[in-house]
């Protein structure tokens, strides 16, 4: 990602690197898959001041059993959460207070399956609540879980047909400050939701993460709106609020992004963003 800088000149703020094979055709094709982050953009996915990250390395296979079962085994990205870390799959820059709360990967065995058409199931076992920060990394953190299920509504249903629902839980515990061990848990649920409108498509985010230990708790409620104006450019809109509960006090924030989105030409894409918060930055 380059931008101009406000002092003059252009700032390169980071870059990503992935290497990987897809999986296979066939029983017990194999695939692998290693990311990579640099600059700030590794700093921003550890919250910390990493200039290089290790950000996933993983090998798949697929597994003859029922309607075929992949493995990924390694370090690998989380299955919950309605943003990833490229922002430019998401539809806004500015980051949502919900993908601050969600863990961004995780160490260990990630096994998913398709039980019936439109409807598919995902369980792993992972080191600790979360990789992305090196919390589990020293051998501290306790074996945890995610769950998750994918329904897809069926085409029978009209302009809802294709739209989508996801239902993740994870639970792990780290090393947090002090050598203390926090008990996280997160629950996710989000939508992505076709209307009648042609070119409107509405996503809802929902997390609710709650860190046992220490008595606090957090949860949001995301909207996003993105309409289609050409083939070239769009536009989204997200609102998001938060609600905190720590030290026995609570406070509530909101977040509005509105974003302009246009491909100058084929894999390039310029953005304009305002934003608006009422509480500390959600970047």
């Amino acid at each position: 990602l380059f931008r101009a800088h406000k002092d003059g000149g252009f700032e390169a703020n980071g870059a990503s690197l992935d290497i990987g094979s897809p999986l296979g055709g066939g029983d017990y094709g194999a695939s692998y898959n290693v990311g990579l982050l640099f600059g700030n953009r590794a700093g921003a996915f550890a919250r910390d001041n990493s200039t290089h990250l290790l950000r996933n390395a993983n090998i798949g296979m697929n597994l003859p059993f029922g309607n075929g079962v992949d493995l990924t085994l390694g370090l690998f990205d989380t299955t919950v959460g309605y943003e990833v870390e490229a922002s430019a799959s998401n539809p806004n820059v500015m980051r949502s207070y919900g993908y601050l709360m969600e863990p961004r990967t995780h160490t260990g065995l990630l096994a998913a399956t398709s039980l019936t058409d439109g409807l598919s199931v995902g369980f792993a076992l992972i080191n600790g609540f979360d990789s992305s920060d090196g919390e589990d990394t020293e051998g501290h953190a306790d074996l945890g879980y995610v769950l998750g299920a994918d329904f897809t509504l069926p085409d029978s249903l009209g302009f809802l047909g294709g739209s989508t629902l996801y239902v993740g839980y994870v639970d792990g515990s780290d090393e947090g400050q002090g050598g203390n061990t926090d008990d996280n848990t997160l629950l996710y649920i989000g939508a992505s939701v076709n209307t009648p409108i042609e070119g409107l498509a509405i996503g809802i985010a929902y997390d609710d993460r709650q860190t046992e230990t220490k008595g606090e708790s957090a949860d949001s409620v995301a909207v996003y709106a993105t309409y289609s104006l050409s083939d070239d450019a769009s536009i989204s809109l997200r609102y998001d609020n938060v609600t905190v509960e720590a030290g026995g006090g609570e406070d509530s924030f909101d977040n509005l992004a509105l974003t302009l989105d246009y491909s100058l030409w084929e894999n390039v894409t310029t953005r304009f963003e305002l934003g608006w918060e009422s509480g500390v930055g959600a970047l």
